[in-house]
């Protein structure tokens, strides 16, 4: 199986591939990890990646064209798409969803 990781913070998610069930599947050639920066697919120069909520308020917004540069930089056959936000915990529901796949891309964001 192939994941796609989508994250402003590869390294901590690193230790997927060395530790616990991913770690032994990892080794086992089972699970293959790949991980992208959204970062990587910005046009500025300070390589931004959200921006002001459109109509002001408080907070900040992921920028469309790095998360789209990134999902589209993953090749990921068959791959299922999971959003998870800090209030949006995976849950065995979630899980059931993409267990038939043949490729997960998760896009994690809000730490």
């Amino acid at each position: 199986m192939q994941w796609g990781v989508i994250t402003l913070f590869p390294a901590m998610f690193s230790s997927l591939e060395d530790h616990g069930i991913t770690g032994r599947a990892c080794q086992r050639k089972l699970l293959d990890i790949t991980y992208f920066n959204p970062r990587d697919y910005t046009q500025d120069k300070h390589r931004s990646v959200d921006d002001r909520p459109y109509g002001g308020g408080p907070g900040m917004v992921m920028c469309v064209e790095p998360l789209l540069g990134a999902l589209q930089a993953d090749h990921t056959t068959g791959a299922f798409t999971v959003f998870i936000a800090a209030r949006d915990p995976v849950n065995p529901k979630t899980c059931t969803t993409f267990v038939h796949t043949t490729g997960v891309v998760v896009v994690v964001w809000a730490l």
